[in-house]
């Protein structure tokens, strides 16, 4: 583009080209002037062009799913190994129930935990129903949600 096209533009449309390009509009709080914003954009374009059909494509569900699972363990194996007797344990139950409960056995060889709930309540799980192993006092935002029955508004899932 050449500077009398990017002078022309006003402000906004310009703040939508830098983003294209992927460079910075603001400069720690301060917002570039107009000038400053049409310089750097001619530098990027001496470098490189815009990606615009990254742009124009739609999201799909399955990189969503992705994007929600970033919390979850990468090596359960490890810290459910790991866990001491006692240590509180997020997983879900024979029929899709998220539960937490307290480690009381593992199986390394079979791959199963043996938990007790509160109530008293003796389930034996698998490695991957296993949601979380807590090591500290908290439950992470993601799976304290799903613990309680969030869903992605923030609202309570009522199930009559």
């Amino acid at each position: 583009m050449s500077k009398n096209e990017l002078s022309s533009k006003n402000v906004k449309e310009l703040e939508t080209i830098c983003k294209e390009y992927g460079i910075t509009y603001y400069v720690g709080k301060k917002h570039l002037t107009k000038n400053e914003m049409i310089e750097k954009i001619e530098n990027a374009t001496c470098e490189t062009k815009p990606d615009v059909s990254k742009q124009e494509e739609p999201v799909q569900e399955s990189e969503v799913v992705e994007e929600k699972k970033e919390w979850a363990m990468n090596d359960k194996t490890k810290y459910i190994e790991e866990a001491e007797v006692g240590c509180l344990i997020a997983f879900y139950d024979e029929k899709g129930k998220p539960r937490t409960a307290a480690l009381v056995n593992r199986s390394s060889a079979r791959q199963v935990i043996k938990v007790i709930t509160e109530f008293g309540w003796e389930f034996i799980v698998p490695y991957e129903k296993v949601l979380w192993v807590r090591k500290g006092n908290r439950w992470p935002k993601p799976v304290y949600e799903i613990l309680k029955g969030y869903n992605k508004n923030g609202k309570e899932n009522i199930k009559k």
